[in-house]
């Protein structure tokens, strides 16, 4: 079959037309990502014409037999990254296309097909095969994302599963995990077992099980997918500075290139956090966490305090003399 197009997909009379377009589409997608924008267009249009033609169930299955086929692949598979991204791409655009009074409806086309998608990938996410597990929380990371109002029971199990995963004996399963449950740090997750403390953190369970894979995973790209996707307010910052004494180098360094400039104005931070910033990044082992600090502190919170080194010392308490504030206040002359 030649490659589908808006034209000779209005001419599709039978299911058997609209599994081949399908696969062609799909044959299409793991070429490239450059492609996916018009190929996504081209399999709205083919599901508008199974569901016209009364195949939406139809459609919905060939899908998830195509979407099977990347499943046993390896992390790293070009082809089966860029069919999970294409997934996304095209879970985001059905949303995107939802009107207003159809948002409201919870039983649509778009509703249906993910609703059973979820589902369908659930089943894989305790398989045996590592790469299965790898596989299906990559797509459920994706597809948190735009997924609107799903069935309460269907929540709480993509909620349990994907923390579950945390926990996964594969490093890149557990990235895949923390990717997948940060999403969740902005929804109301009731938690029957919470008890009055855990809610006086403000933080949602999603968030407490980040934090928990942030100090004690053993592998640093866990804690790092951790580090970089935890949500930044007064609970969390704590434990997020907390790694600029991380056993990786990587990780100390993005506390200084990335967190610090992500929290903004260093007068948020507490004193004795930063204390322990100043000490920790001017005296670190590696020169590239000292040349991370010192741009922070040089510029970053220079600029906090409209470059008024004076203003900066009194901010930073750095009236009294010690080894590390002497360093500070050179660098900042220098």
């Amino acid at each position: 079959m030649d490659k589908p197009t808006l034209k000779t997909i209005d001419k599709i009379n039978d299911p058997e037309q609209i599994k081949n377009a399908m696969s062609q589409v799909f044959q299409e997608a793991q070429l490239g990502l450059a492609g996916h924008r018009k190929l996504v267009v081209v399999l709205k249009n083919i599901q508008q014409r199974a569901i016209l033609l009364g195949y939406e169930e139809g459609f919905i299955l060939k899908f998830t037999k195509l979407l099977n086929k990347i499943l046993p692949m390896k992390k790293g598979e070009e082809s089966g990254d860029r069919i999970a991204k294409f997934c996304s791409v095209f879970i985001s655009s059905l949303y995107k296309d939802e009107t207003d009074d159809s948002f409201d409806d919870k039983d649509t086309p778009t509703s249906r097909f993910v609703d059973y998608l979820l589902r369908h990938l659930l089943r894989g996410i305790q398989a045996k095969d590592k790469n299965v597990r790898y596989r299906v929380v990559q797509l459920l990371a994706y597809l948190v994302n735009f997924i609107g109002e799903i069935d309460e029971e269907l929540f709480k199990a993509l909620h349990w599963s994907l923390n579950r995963r945390l926990y996964d004996k594969e490093p890149y399963v557990r990235i895949q995990a923390v990717v997948a449950v940060s999403r969740f740090q902005y929804i109301d997750i009731p938690d029957e077992n919470e008890d009055e403390e855990e809610q006086e953190l403000g933080i949602n369970k999603a968030t407490q099980n980040l934090l928990h894979a942030l100090r004690n995973d053993e592998s640093a790209e866990v804690r790092r997918a951790a580090l970089l996707n935890i949500i930044k307010n007064e609970t969390t910052l704590p434990f997020l500075i907390e790694r600029g004494r991380d056993t990786n180098t990587i990780n100390r360094r993005l506390v200084y290139s990335r967190i610090l400039k992500e929290v903004g104005d260093f007068r948020h931070i507490e004193t004795d956090l930063r204390e322990d910033l100043i000490n920790w990044g001017l005296n670190d082992r590696e020169e590239s966490v000292k040349a991370s600090a010192f741009k922070v502190f040089n510029n970053s919170w220079l600029e906090n305090v409209h470059k008024d080194l004076l203003d900066l010392i009194e901010n930073l308490n750095l009236v009294d003399y010690n080894e590390t504030n002497d360093l500070l206040i050179k660098s900042i002359l220098n």
